[in-house]
Formats: structure tokens, sequence, C-alpha cells
């Protein structure tokens, strides 16, 4: 009898642990909570071959609130690697559908983008370099890795347009304005 309890003093500590393990949280709670989420991206902005720089890289940082699994806002950053490179700095919102452990999103962002480099064109004195609007909008898959980083893929669209003054011979001064539409393909990471 004796041998018998001390075999089982013994066991008892494996015997616990084994149950916890068995008991695991689930994946989609331990995964997609309320609260701090950011995004971090790299991708290409791809226009037509007429245009002088037909893919232009792209990394993009949003930080967002997660209100629910449905629901996030946040801000959004990073640098565009145009015929000028830009700053964007803008709203972003996202609509998220939970699955177990994947999810699909919808998002937008929208905001104002800051040249951090004059535009720089041959035998064209070029005096200042505007920013512009932009607008951003995609889908996105994002796959669980059972812990606090999700890999994501995303398409969508972007618009962007900046201007710069140049000097011209008869006049003092010109302003131009340039628009890029152009289909955004991305992968990253959210992290949370």
């Amino acid at each position: 009898m004796k041998n018998s309890f001390t075999l089982l003093l013994l066991l008892l500590p494996f015997l616990l642990y084994s149950q916890k393990a068995t008991n695991t949280p689930d994946l989609e709670a331990a995964t997609w909570q309320k609260g701090y989420t950011g995004f971090v991206s790299y991708g290409k902005l791809i226009g037509s071959e007429s245009d002088e720089e037909p893919y232009v890289n792209s990394f993009h940082i949003e930080q967002n609130y997660r209100f629910n699994k449905y629901f996030a806002v946040g801000l959004i950053t990073g640098t565009d690697w145009f015929d000028v490179t830009l700053l964007p700095v803008g709203a972003d919102i996202k609509l998220i559908h939970q699955l177990k452990k994947t999810a699909f999103y919808a998002g937008g962002a929208a905001g104002h983008s800051f040249p951090l480099e004059n535009m720089g064109l041959e035998s064209i004195n070029v005096l200042d370099t505007k920013g512009g609007p932009f607008v951003n909008a995609h889908v996105g898959y994002m796959i669980s890795t059972g812990r606090k980083i999700n890999f994501y893929v995303a398409v969508g669209y972007r618009y962007q347009s900046f201007s710069f003054i140049r000097e011209d011979l008869w006049l003092t001064e010109v302003e131009r304005k340039i628009t890029y539409n152009r289909f955004s393909a991305r992968i990253g990471v959210n992290l949370f």
C-alpha cells in the first residue's frame, strides 16, 4: 500500500501536467484580441509601361487599435519610391471577417504624402517639390501562426499625387502636378 501511494505521488505531477496540456485555450481567442495591432508590409505599386517607373517599391507601417474581432482603426506611415520619395501619413481603417485560423479583411487609408527630396529633372531647375493626397483601398488574407504574429497578403488600388515648381524660360515659375493610379500588391506581418 505504501509503495502504491508513493508511486501515485510521483506520477501526480505528470498526470496534472498532461491534463493541463489538453486544456489549451481556443486558438481564436489567443490570436485575435482587442487592443493594439501593428501591420508592417512591403509591396509593389504597379503602373503602366508608359510610366517612367512601372514598378514602385513601397514600405508601410500601420498602427491600429482593434476594437473587436471585426474592426480596427489607426494611422499609416511609411515610404513610397515614386519619381520622388514620399512619406505618406494618414488614417487607416480595416473591416475583418474572422475565421478560426485565418481572416479576410478590407481596408482603406487616406491622407497626405510629404516629399523627402526634390524632384530631379535633367536640364530643368526644380525650385520646390510639394506633397499631395493619397488614397489606398485593399483586400487581404491573414494566416495565423498561433502566436502573436500573423502573415498576410493584400491587393488593391493606390492613388497618389504631388506637384513641383520649376523655373521656366519665359515665366518665372511653373507648377506641374503628377498623378499616379497604381495596382498594389503587398506582403507583410501583423503583430499584436
